[in-house]
């Protein structure tokens, strides 16, 4: 199983993040609930994503998280209703009232209260949809590939490597490199200009 940055290739890294198949960090004839390589995943693609961070990656994940959150709280609303809708429990009634839901225990109100409130959740998925929208696009000329990517690396750092077989880990220790070798040369750029204008 391919449960570490260290082991996973950056190909199916962006493989499973393209399709959703989490049975790709499998290897073959191995076997693992999909509620374990879901969570595993999702461990896998925060620890890459948290190492691989740039203002863009950080707008995007906090968009993410919103969506998610805003999704789940309508989820946990609408079963809490539905829930009530055959008894009152305390506890969830409590939960929504943190929530800043209405529910009066009066019996003339209560099931119009139930209904005013999955009507209000409803809002918490217009408010996802609005930050779907806040994700960034990837225009057609910035559709580059993986190899793309890393054939431009190859290129910057004077060596080759085998782009089928670079794992996430290593492709991020490059990225630094990569990063330091630009500003290094913006330095110098910078220095030789100041001289040069003397």
């Amino acid at each position: 199983m391919y449960d570490t940055l260290d082991r996973l290739r950056l190909k199916t890294y962006y493989e499973i993040l393209e399709t959703g198949n989490h049975a790709l960090l499998l290897k073959k004839d191995e076997k693992q609930d999909d509620e374990v390589l879901t969570a595993l995943w999702e461990k896998l693609f925060i620890e890459f994503s948290e190492a691989n961070e740039d203002a863009e990656t950080k707008k995007t994940l906090r968009i993410l998280k919103d969506i998610e959150r805003s999704q789940l709280k309508y989820s946990l609303v609408e079963n809490f209703c539905i829930a009530l809708d055959f008894e009152w429990d305390e506890e969830i009634v409590t939960i929504l009232r943190e929530w800043g839901y209405t529910l009066r225990e009066d019996q003339e109100y209560y099931y119009d209260d139930l209904d005013r409130i999955k009507r209000e959740a409803e809002g918490l998925l217009l408010k996802a949809e609005n930050s779907r929208k806040q994700l960034p696009q990837i225009s057609e000329n910035e559709n580059l590939t993986v190899d793309d990517i890393l054939a431009s690396y190859s290129s910057i750092m004077g060596f080759d490597f085998d782009y089928d077989k670079i794992t996430c880990r290593k492709y991020l220790a490059i990225k630094r490199q990569i990063n330091v070798k630009i500003k290094m040369a913006s330095e110098v750029n910078a220095q030789n200009k100041k001289n040069n204008g003397k």
